[in-house]
């Protein structure tokens, strides 16, 4: 009973940071009731940590002194996000380790009860979410990528507008686009960064919510992330957690949000 899009996010983040340190062996992933909790359990047979250095490894950029196996080298930063949301969803995140055998991560949130009619599903479902007559703007320079989007969130009851330009985007919300939620890729294919569009908005006092979807993960794009307080997520993220996302940022009382920023 949690927040499904952060939830998976920190889950991803555990499991591809397990990957990347497992040379040998394996990873397995786990989930257990245990009380009115459930825990989430994702193990390795890596290199294992250090005792003294457990309570480092969620600091960002953070860099194990094994190297890790695969991309960005060890990278910290997807453990300081699982911190960070795991604080904004009350999970707990704890970490069992021994050198040379491997780690254990566990998330703990409370269990959902079944036979509880108190218990909502849509905020643990996303296809529950309703995004209905919503006006949605995507912007991406990928017309496959635009048009896929445009019609999963369509199909959804969406007012959906994309843009392949940037500057397009920009004409068309200073000409009065109707807009409560944009979507907007992080490469547009010209000098302008997909922050640099939701910045320019900011600063012309647009007060609609914006997010980034990228497939980018590496080190200086997920860093520029962090610190630009625009919500993100990483693709491939499934229809249900972008309608999920864009149903929460589109609530009148909702003037920000943090979606997945799976890594």
């Amino acid at each position: 009973m949690t927040d499904h899009a952060l939830f998976e996010t920190i889950v991803r983040n555990l499991v591809s940071n397990a990957f990347k340190f497992t040379k040998t062996g394996g990873v397995h992933l786990a989930a257990r009731a245990r009380g009115n909790k459930a825990v989430v359990e994702i193990y390795d047979t890596g290199p294992g940590i250090e005792q003294q250095r457990l309570k480092k490894i969620f600091y960002e950029f953070e860099r194990s002194t094994e190297q890790a196996h695969g991309t960005n080298e060890g990278l910290g930063l997807g453990l300081s996000i699982v911190e960070r949301y795991a604080a904004l969803i009350d999970a707990r995140v704890t970490i069992i380790s021994v050198v040379g055998r491997g780690s254990r991560f566990s998330v703990e949130v409370p269990k959902l009860e079944k036979k509880s009619p108190g218990l909502a599903k849509p905020e643990i479902a996303g296809a529950a979410c309703s995004i209905a007559n919503v006006n949605i703007m995507l912007v991406d320079d990928d017309n496959k990528s635009l048009n896929a989007l445009r019609t999963v969130l369509t199909d959804r009851g969406a007012n959906v507008t994309g843009f392949a330009v940037g500057r397009d985007a920009l004409r068309a919300v200073d000409a009065g686009l109707a807009v409560d939620v944009a979507i907007v890729d992080y490469d547009l294919g010209d000098e302008n960064s997909g922050i640099d569009l939701i910045w320019r908005w900011r600063r012309d006092g647009r007060n609609f919510n914006a997010m980034i979807l990228t497939g980018r993960t590496d080190s200086r794009t997920l860093s520029e992330l962090a610190d630009s307080s625009v919500p993100w997520m990483t693709k491939p993220a499934t229809a249900d957690s972008i309608a999920l996302a864009v149903e929460r940022m589109s609530r009148p009382s909702q003037k920000s949000i943090q979606p997945s920023a799976s890594r």
